[in-house]
């Protein structure tokens, strides 16, 4: 399970690394003002995750497992804030922000019965933001706050609750200008780590999160006039050669398992869940057409383990397991095109075949016949998207977004009765590092 600290870490250490990356290069320009009154609107994606510890008749705490969320949507979201630049790299800012979550909910079911459901339908967030011109018009920043996330549903045994959680709020983003007073915006952020939900008399705690993915139009309507606005402006790049790199993703994976007997899901109305911080590389090779756009090949693996795990768990008489499967990690080949704002930065969408690396643990399956349990390659497809920009020459940020689904399931116990399950793999990632073109 993935702590708080691991998620800010992860935020700062990214920050930290493109803060160091920046250095002066080639022949000074005057920047389009930075400073000033900003608005905003935007669209998103955010898939919902949420941890849950049980102790049911008021025993020993079971593990902790996740729930995922169900019917989600697309976000719509606005956003308000002043940007101050203090000299012709660095930007400090405050920042307001409100998202509509679409059809965000949470439950889950014990051995056959709902126990609650959740409903989280917005979210906001007030946060200081620190940023660093990576070219006149290129913005890369980071920033952090308290977060707000709604709650409405049951409490207890059929006690009504309309909540709102104090969080955390964490992102990344790149932002390149169109004009000298609209901007394009990508952004990747996390909610989550505030107070936990006692429910049902005590026997359940329960805590959500939130993973978002945004893209966003800004307009400054009055730009303020800036002393110190001469930047050191690197010649346009040549997006067309091979590239190199690796990023750290923040991850949300999703099991559903179907009973066969009933065809509907084992736990519930929404899967089992499960985060993980993992590792991505990637190799590429990118075409820059005569118009400002970029087509590209890529392949990517990513390290991921994320461990499903069922709370009131299973096995013989050896013991009780909790943990009945892993996703240890995901292979994708995939097209790629995307859209110049600016001559340094690419906004982009990919989308190819993948294969998922699953494992079914025979310890928890050992009262199933004919179980099939163990280590497996599944067939997959991953799409995603998100924004690429030189911060020196021959090196690249990126932040990015991308979903994957495993076409194949896998069937436990081929008997179409009670006992027979089928389970089928997702996982959604942000990711954020570093490329090196050559």
């Amino acid at each position: 399970m993935v702590s708080v600290l691991d998620l800010r870490s992860t935020f700062a250490g990214t920050l930290l690394v493109t803060l160091v990356s920046v250095t002066a290069q080639a022949a000074e320009v005057t920047a389009p003002s930075w400073t000033g009154l900003f608005i905003g609107a935007e669209i998103g994606a955010s898939p919902v995750i949420s941890t849950l510890s049980m102790a049911p008749g008021g025993g020993d705490p079971q593990p902790t497992t996740s729930i995922g969320a169900a019917g989600n949507g697309p976000t719509l979201g606005v956003f308000a804030g002043y940007n101050y630049r203090l000299n012709s790299r660095f930007l400090l800012g405050m920042e307001l922000e409100a998202e509509r979550l679409q059809g965000a909910n949470y439950a889950f079911i014990g051995a056959s019965t709902v126990d609650f459901l959740e409903f989280s339908r917005w979210t906001g967030s007030l946060t200081g933001k620190v940023g660093v011109l990576v070219s006149p018009r290129t913005l890369v920043y980071g920033k952090i706050g308290p977060g707000l996330l709604s709650l409405d549903g049951y409490k207890d045994f059929g006690d009504k609750l309309a909540d709102t959680f104090v969080e955390l709020h964490a992102g990344v983003g790149v932002e390149s200008k169109l004009t000298d007073q609209l901007s394009l915006r990508f952004e990747g952020s996390y909610t989550g780590g505030g107070r936990t939900l006692s429910l049902n008399d005590g026997t359940y705690n329960y805590r959500p999160q939130l993973l978002q993915s945004k893209l966003g139009l800004v307009w400054t309507p009055w730009p303020v006039a800036e002393r110190d606005a001469v930047l050191t402006e690197v010649a346009a790049p040549n997006w067309t050669g091979i590239e190199v790199g690796g990023m750290v993703s923040l991850n949300q994976h999703y099991l559903s398992m179907i009973d066969s007997a009933s065809n509907a899901p084992l736990f519930g109305q929404v899967p089992f869940a499960a985060t993980s911080i993992g590792a991505v590389g990637f190799v590429g090779g990118n075409f820059q057409l005569p118009i400002p756009a970029v087509v590209g090949l890529e392949f990517n693996g990513s390290l991921q383990h994320g461990s499903f795990i069922d709370p009131s768990g299973a096995g013989g008489i050896t013991g009780t397991y909790y943990t009945y499967a892993t996703l240890n990690d995901i292979e994708a080949l995939t097209a790629r095109i995307g859209w110049l704002p600016s001559p340094d930065t690419l906004l982009y969408v990919k989308g190819g075949p993948a294969r998922m690396h699953f494992e079914t643990k025979g310890n928890y399956w050992t009262n199933v016949a004919d179980n099939s349990t163990g280590s497996r390659y599944l067939r997959a497809w991953q799409v995603g998207g998100g924004v690429e920009t030189f911060v020196v020459p021959h090196v690249s940020l990126r932040i990015e977004a991308s979903y994957t689904r495993s076409d194949e399931t896998v069937v436990l116990n081929g008997s179409n009765g009670p006992d027979e399950f089928t389970l089928r793999p997702s996982s959604y990632s942000i990711a954020t590092g570093l490329a090196y073109h050559f």
